[in-house]
């Protein structure tokens, strides 16, 4: 049973959701490098060097590595004794060299991360799409992670995109497909720029401004662009739901109960396998979970059981 209790003035879901990505300040200095992919491709790594444990951490859809819960999960981390990486996933802040982007399958670019991280204690932690992200690694036999978390994984993408392109999801869709349509713009200057011939299938602005639900930009972009034959072929390509039965390394799946962007009963898999743990927490929104009695003493659930459930593996094992 979860310990955690929201803060009584981030009662609301969609507080829990959207206030801690307003009010926090989290300075972190940190040394930038790329990453090279299997297939040429650069991811973009922001290291933070403070012992042999390593965390690596994917941001989710519309984030990047500087995202505030990013960040504030690397500080609490790197002040508990590990060092971490805080990833770009491919395209969502500089636009990439192939005509790919990030989506929450694409696991092949976790398992690269994993393998430069080299011989040492590592460990994974997925934010919504990260998590998606994570646990298709995992579920696929990811090699060389001593543990993994992902909070707020979604689970049954076709219902989670349908309930966001409905009315209940009309905050999160406006935000989140303005960003998407940024980056795709800017995607597509970057290969006119480059003469890349998959430049042309980027739309113009005008074509992108009615993109205005997941499901048509999906259709237009992200299923063809990443292999799919359209958007519902990425939904249950990518749902993670498919391959959790396949995870061998430790795993803590922690999701609230009232996440606003999760269809109704949106949950992994009951019959998980032994080393994977559901938790799931009465309130605490989408990434949120804030405790605290004050604004001015918020403590951030996700970063406490982060430590709580990595420590264990630290050892010296090999």
């Amino acid at each position: 049973m979860s310990t955690f209790k929201p803060a009584w003035w981030l009662a609301n879901p969609h507080l829990q959701s959207i206030v801690p990505t307003r009010i926090r300040r989290v300075p972190i200095e940190g040394r930038w490098f790329d990453l090279k992919t299997r297939d040429g491709d650069v991811l973009q790594v922001k290291s933070v060097e403070v012992a042999k444990p390593l965390v690596l951490l994917l941001h989710g859809l519309g984030g990047c590595a500087e995202s505030l819960y990013v960040r504030g999960m690397q500080r609490t981390l790197n002040r508990h004794g590990f060092s971490t990486w805080a990833w770009n996933a491919r395209g969502s802040v500089a636009p990439n060299n192939r005509a790919d982007t990030y989506h929450g399958g694409r696991y092949t670019d976790v398992q690269d991360l994993i393998d430069a991280a080299g011989d040492r204690p590592v460990f994974a932690l997925g934010f919504s799409l990260g998590g998606s992200m994570l646990v298709n690694a995992l579920g696929r036999d990811a090699r060389g992670l001593r543990a993994a978390m992902a909070v707020s994984c979604p689970f049954s993408f076709i219902n989670n995109v349908k309930h966001l392109d409905g009315p209940a999801g009309r905050i999160y869709r406006r935000y989140l497909l303005g960003r998407l349509r940024r980056m795709a713009a800017r995607k597509r200057e970057h290969g006119i720029d480059i003469g890349a011939d998959w430049a042309e299938r980027y739309p113009a602005d005008s074509v992108l401004a009615t993109l205005t639900t997941f499901q048509a930009f999906d259709d237009a972009l992200t299923g063809p662009l990443n292999g799919f034959a359209d958007a519902m072929d990425l939904y249950r390509s990518v749902d993670p739901a498919q391959v959790v039965e396949g995870i061998q390394t430790p795993t803590l799946l922690l999701q609230a109960d009232d996440d606003p962007l999760f269809a109704p009963g949106s949950r992994p898999p009951e019959a998980l396998p032994e080393a994977c743990q559901f938790e799931l927490t009465q309130g605490g929104g989408h990434v949120g979970f804030v405790t605290g009695a004050w604004p001015g003493c918020a403590r951030y659930y996700a970063e406490q059981r982060a430590i709580e459930f990595f420590r264990p593996f630290v050892g010296d094992r090999p």
